[in-house]
């Protein structure tokens, strides 16, 4: 259960992919908001704090990107994102580098937390609801009706657990417990600082010597977390998304990361780094909801950003055990049974790889500018 990149909230959603979907994922984003706000005032405080987070642009090209795409945001109907010069950016994170930011796209409400702390709290509030949680329990197989149209239990390395709901929120390996949806595991990498005097930052993401990397803003301890994309292990026909050992090429990369961006830290020590696998969908949307034909099965999966919606889809998940439905927010674009196209994937491929294949075969710009026609 860690967080996305495990500590920041980052709800940017990348650059052009489902931009046209601005409205629907926001909602999302805002029910997550608000559930993190409850849910520290319910369990106990887990560090969440709202900080902001930036897209950097990182030369001029990047910069008049950015700024086409807020004015696609604004005219669909997000009124906090917004564009910030260089100025402004080095006033919300001063400890870029010279000549690091050109320019960002900026969300105040977004934030961090310390995902250990969630985590701990939320299962201890389960716990105290009833909740049985099985460590070190594999999940084998969905064991479903003799008709296959319900599930009723769980297979598992510990025996059969009977039920009449299931919810797969596995992520990367969904697609072994549910063939009937396609998630691509992502490998990604990531590594934390030793304890430093308080620094003024945020999350953010920018794109670094061709590929994206990420930083969260400095947690509760004085730490600084810094990563990037990794490629998988292995060679054609064995390629290993899911690979959790980390080279030391991994980390001087991820070195490289902090110093690039901050150079004033580039004589801090790593106290620890680590690998770890996110997912995506063919069209990059999340898959939250019931799977066709198959009653009480229901998946929360396809999550790029790690856990960063867990509290949003947590209370929608909970309320389509109790109702049978979703009543928070419309969740159309986020159906499990929508159609879908197959996608060739370019391995070895990276997290942004494949934001590039689908912003491409969707033109998601194209769509967003029809869209705010139609508004119009």
């Amino acid at each position: 259960f860690p967080t996305r990149r495990s500590s920041d909230l980052v709800q940017l959603y990348g650059r052009e992919l489902n931009i046209d979907k601005t409205m629907e994922r926001l909602a999302l984003t805002k029910l997550n908001t608000e559930r993190l706000i409850e849910l520290q005032e319910e369990i106990g405080d887990f560090e969440f704090r709202q900080v902001g987070s930036l897209d950097l642009a990182i030369n001029e090209e990047e910069w008049n990107s950015l700024r086409d795409l807020v004015d696609l945001q604004q005219a669909l109907g997000d009124a906090e994102i917004q564009l910030l010069d260089e100025e402004e950016t080095y006033e919300v994170m001063p400890i870029f580098g010279k000549g690091v930011a050109f320019g960002s796209r900026f969300r105040p409400s977004d934030g961090c937390l310390n995902p250990f702390k969630l985590t701990c709290k939320l299962a201890t509030a389960a716990r105290k609801h009833g909740a049985v949680i099985c460590t070190g329990t594999l999940a084998k197989e969905i064991v479903e009706s003799k008709n296959n149209d319900r599930v009723v239990g769980v297979e598992t390395n510990r025996g059969t657990i009977k039920t009449k709901w299931v919810i797969n929120a596995s992520n990367a390996w969904a697609s072994a417990l549910n063939r009937e949806i396609e998630v691509v595991p992502v490998r990604e990498l990531a590594m934390v600082t030793e304890r430093l005097p308080d620094l003024k930052c945020c999350p953010f993401e920018a794109r670094f010597e061709g590929e994206f990397a990420y930083g969260t803003t400095q947690t509760a301890s004085g730490n600084i977390l810094v990563g990037g994309p990794g490629l998988p292990t292995g060679g054609p026909g064995n390629y290993n998304y899911f690979d959790a050992s980390v080279t030391l090429a991994d980390t001087k990369r991820c070195a490289e990361y902090l110093c690039g961006f901050f150079p004033m830290l580039e004589q801090v020590s790593i106290i620890r780094s680590w690998a770890g696998t996110m997912a995506f969908t063919p069209d990059g949307v999340p898959f939250i909801g019931s799977i066709p034909g198959k009653e009480g099965m229901l998946v929360a999966v396809g999550f790029a950003d790690g856990m960063a919606d867990a509290a949003a889809v947590g209370k929608l998940m909970a309320e389509y055990v109790s109702v049978g439905g979703f009543e928070s927010i419309p969740m159309e674009i986020f159906d499990p049974g929508r159609p879908l196209p197959k996608i060739e994937w370019p391995h070895p491929y990276l997290h942004e790889t494949l934001h590039e294949v689908l912003a491409e075969k969707f033109d998601n710009v194209r769509l967003a500018k029809e869209r705010i026609n139609g508004i119009r």
